[in-house]
């Protein structure tokens, strides 16, 4: 395990775990080391991440004195990639990392490795992995429960203008067609009145016509020749 480990060699290290030599991914090996610390001293990642998906508990302490865990150790060594794979992996940089119940950060800034300090606050400013997952859960949330109300809001809009238009159409179709059937009388009306003026004038000029022949003209023969 120890060599496999050290090559970063996954099928062998996972060849070894189902043979069952190696059951217990946690435990040391002969030397005192355990899976997890032997990665972190040979920068291997993709170990400590295959341990993590094995269950491991990589919060515990892993070296052979019982000291610190491997945020302990990549902290120690300046491992801010590492630091970065356990924050992804959930682990809290701000937990205690060695038997004094120290946090790596004190170890960073102790040892006056400001890369490695800052690094830690950037990951300790977002919190867990958990935390930064359910805030953007929680603001994609929000986000379409605000987008679903704007939706119903438009939707009901539109119901009401709708439902406004079927309602006033019966009143706007009955003004428009007294407004029309007005018009109409009133154009009947004027034509009426029209054809009436037209009799009494013709009447009018008819009696006069009348009048200006006197009736004695009508008695009176014409002279002969």
């Amino acid at each position: 395990m120890y060599q496999a480990i050290q090559e970063g060699d996954l099928d062998t290290i996972n060849d070894i775990y189902l043979a069952g030599d190696y059951p217990d991914l946690s435990a040391p090996d002969d030397v005192g080391n355990t899976p997890a610390h032997l990665a972190v001293l040979f920068d291997r990642p993709e170990v400590l991440k295959w341990l993590h998906s094995k269950g491991v508990d990589l919060s515990k302490k892993c070296d052979s004195s019982g000291f610190g865990t491997p945020a302990f150790y990549c902290t120690h060594y300046g491992k801010t990639g590492m630091l970065t794979d356990l924050w992804a992996m959930g682990y809290d940089l701000s937990a205690d990392c060695d038997k004094f119940e120290l946090p790596p950060l004190y170890y960073a800034e102790k040892k006056g490795d400001t890369l490695t300090a800052e690094h830690i606050k950037k990951c300790m400013a977002q919190g867990t992995l958990q935390d930064v997952m359910a805030t953007i859960i929680q603001r994609c949330t929000r986000g379409l429960f605000a987008r679903n109300i704007y939706r119903e809001k438009v939707a009901y809009r539109e119901r009401c203008a709708l439902a406004q238009t079927i309602i006033s159409a019966p009143w706007r179709g009955g003004v428009v067609r007294m407004r029309n059937n007005r018009r109409e009388l009133e154009a009947d009306m004027q034509r009426e009145n029209e054809l009436a003026n037209a009799n009494v004038d013709a009447d009018a000029s008819a009696q006069q016509e009348t009048k200006t022949i006197a009736p004695e003209d009508l008695n009176t023969a014409p002279p002969p020749s």
